[in-house]
């Protein structure tokens, strides 16, 4: 081979092997540069687990949006309820994605915060926030502050209120010391506990009396949230259940008048009312709102209602009134403007006329009971 040749074929050599490794590098750095990039995309993003939330006293839907970080639109939509949705405590929530559970108050916090706040007061049967606030001589935003509540928040008896700086204690019942000797029938069996269902129950009235949650009460009967119950009816009363002691307040506030005059002292009340304004949660004495009327003339007789028609409405007796007479001291109930939920509540004061807190244009009134048609429910809660 001739000297040039050699030469050739030497340089294709190395430039073979040059271009070799170049190659070989190249591949090198290319696959620890996708090595790299697999590594940072991919860790896994493991899906939140669905978050729910059982309802306590006092609750709200906007405060429990806020308290999940979630907007209240989306967690009506979630639970397929409405803005006017009525929730009871030991209801589950499901919360949607993206909430967050709602940071737990540190121990520390509610100790400087008490000097500046009044005394506490714990909600009994037939309480108002108006008459509350009234009671205790505070403003009724000044409550609804305080307590972290608004104009439609429900409140249930065992609730604890703090009362606003200024606020004075209101003298505690004596009524339910005394009524000790019917204990001694039920102790044997705590865990079969039973409760008769008497008139102007409802579910979760009695589930607060017996020191259990509404979920338990409904699961241990076979009920659920929208169950009519009526007087007489048995309920079993879940295990660690309490039995309440018989509160006798309400016929002592009745005992010196007949039975048969019940009736009339609810619709007399009622009546006397009829021209005084209207004003949105106020049971009396001097503004009303609709379901305000009727809770102050049924207080009358002992009997007990939630400040909101649409509880209302859980309580007491169905009345078949397409096939029976509305009869006088009934409460009648409507959807009005449209609503899917009842927003109104009236009392009869006969066959024919009814008498109810309208609105803010006209107040308390007496008119004609509306036609079957426009009526949602009739509920009794007492009779003669």
């Amino acid at each position: 081979m001739s000297g040039e040749c050699k030469v050739f074929v030497k340089w294709s050599i190395q430039r073979a092997e040059t271009f070799g490794m170049t190659v070989i590098r190249r591949f090198f750095v290319t696959a620890a540069i996708s090595a790299s990039a697999f590594a940072i995309a991919t860790p896994a993003q493991a899906a939140d687990p669905a978050m729910s939330y059982v309802v306590q006293p006092g609750d709200y839907l906007l405060r429990i949006a806020s308290d999940h970080s979630v907007a209240l639109k989306a967690l009506l939509q979630e639970n397929d309820l409405t803005s006017e949705s009525l929730i009871l405590p030991g209801q589950r929530l499901t919360i949607p994605a993206g909430g967050t559970a709602p940071v737990a108050p540190t121990t520390a916090a509610p100790a400087p915060a008490a000097p500046a706040t009044g005394p506490s007061y714990t909600v009994v049967s037939g309480d108002a926030l108006s008459t509350i606030a009234n009671r205790h001589g505070v403003r009724l935003a000044a409550l609804l502050q305080a307590n972290d509540l608004s104009l439609t928040s429900v409140i249930m008896p065992g609730h604890q209120l703090t009362i606003p700086g200024g606020g004075t204690a209101r003298a505690a019942a004596p009524a339910p010391a005394t009524p000790a000797p019917a204990a001694p029938t039920q102790p044997a069996a705590p865990a079969e506990l039973t409760y008769t269902v008497v008139s102007g129950d409802a579910l979760s009235i009695i589930a607060a009396r017996h020191g259990v949650s509404l979920g338990a009460l409904l699961q241990t009967n076979d009920l659920s949230l929208d169950t009519v119950i009526f007087p007489g009816r048995v309920l079993n009363i879940p295990a660690g259940g309490t039995a309440p002691a018989p509160a006798p307040s309400a016929p002592a506030a009745v005992a010196n008048a007949p039975s048969s005059s019940r009736v009339d002292t609810v619709v007399n009340y009622a009546r006397a009312q009829v021209g005084k304004d209207y004003k949105f949660f106020t049971a009396g004495p001097d503004t009303f709102d609709c379901s305000g009327l009727t809770l102050a003339a049924y207080e009358q007789v002992g009997v007990s209602l939630v400040h909101y028609s649409a509880a209302q409405a859980m309580q007491g007796t169905a009345v078949d009134f397409a096939n029976e007479p509305i009869k006088p001291g009934d409460l009648i109930f409507q959807n009005r403007r449209g609503s899917k939920s009842i927003n109104h509540v009236g009392i009869a004061v006969s066959a024919t006329q009814w008498v109810h807190a309208s609105d803010p244009g006209n107040g308390v009134v007496i008119t004609s009971i509306p036609a079957t048609g426009e009526i949602a429910s009739v509920r009794r809660y007492i009779d003669g």
